[in-house]
C-alpha cells in the first residue's frame, strides 16, 4: 500500500476517534488510540519521504484544534454531553407567572397584620389571606398592622403601619401642668 495513502488513513482515523471518544465514556481509552493513530500517520508519512512528513505533520498541527473547537462546540448537543451539562433555563422557567404577579401587586398599599415576627420576613394576614412577607427595614412584632410597600421578585415588602392619633384629642404638650394632675416640683437646692 502506498505510505502517503496510509498517513492520509491513519490520520483521518485519528481524528475519527476523537469524535468517538466525545460520544462514548471510555475514560481516556479512546483518546490514547486516536493520539497513537495520528502519531502513527505522521510517521508513515516522513517514511514516504520528508516533504510528505512535513506536510501531514504541519496539516495535523493546524487540523487537530480546529477539529477539537468544533467537536467541543457541538458536544453539548451529544447524548453524554446532555446528560453532562445542565441546560439554561426556559423563559418559561425565569418569567413570573403573570397572574400570581399582579394579584401580588394588587395588594400594593393594602394593610394587614403580622402573624409571625418578621426579622426580616414572616407571615402575613391580608385581606385574610395568609402571605409570606419581608419587612422593609424595622423588625415587626406579632399582630402588628402592617402596610405592603412593594412587590419585587414575587416578594411582598411591608412596613409598620402607623396610625395617626385623632386630631379631636388635645396635644398634651399644650396643656397645664394642673390639667395632666402632676404635682410641682419642688427645688431641692430651696432647703
Amino acid at each position: 500500500m502506498n505510505p502517503i495513502l496510509s498517513s492520509v488513513l491513519l490520520i483521518v482515523a485519528g481524528f475519527a476517534f476523537i469524535f468517538l471518544e466525545l460520544l462514548i465514556p471510555s475514560a481516556g481509552l479512546i483518546g490514547i488510540i486516536s493520539a497513537a493513530l495520528l502519531l502513527s500517520g505522521i510517521v508513515v508519512g516522513f517514511q514516504a519521504g520528508l516533504g510528505v512528513g512535513l506536510t501531514i505533520l504541519t496539516v495535523t498541527l493546524v487540523l487537530l484544534p480546529i477539529v477539537i473547537a468544533f467537536l467541543l462546540k457541538i458536544w453539548p448537543n451529544t447524548p453524554i454531553g446532555k446528560m453532562l451539562f445542565i441546560s439554561p433555563p426556559s423563559e418559561e422557567d425565569v418569567v413570573p407567572d403573570p397572574e400570581v404577579q399582579e394579584s401580588l401587586e394588587s395588594l400594593l398599599g393594602k394593610v394587614g397584620i403580622a402573624r409571625s415576627k418578621l426579622l426580616p420576613s414572616g407571615s402575613v394576614t391580608i385581606d385574610g389571606k395568609h402571605y409570606d412577607a419581608v419587612s422593609d427595614g424595622l423588625p415587626i412584632e406579632l399582630g402588628q398592622d402592617v402596610k405592603v410597600v412593594s412587590v419585587k421578585a414575587m416578594r411582598i415588602f411591608v412596613r409598620p403601619e402607623i396610625k395617626m392619633a385623632s386630631r379631636d384629642t388635645e396635644d398634651p404638650l399644650s396643656q397645664s401642668i394642673e390639667s395632666l394632675g402632676l404635682n410641682e416640683i419642688e427645688d431641692p437646692l430651696e432647703k
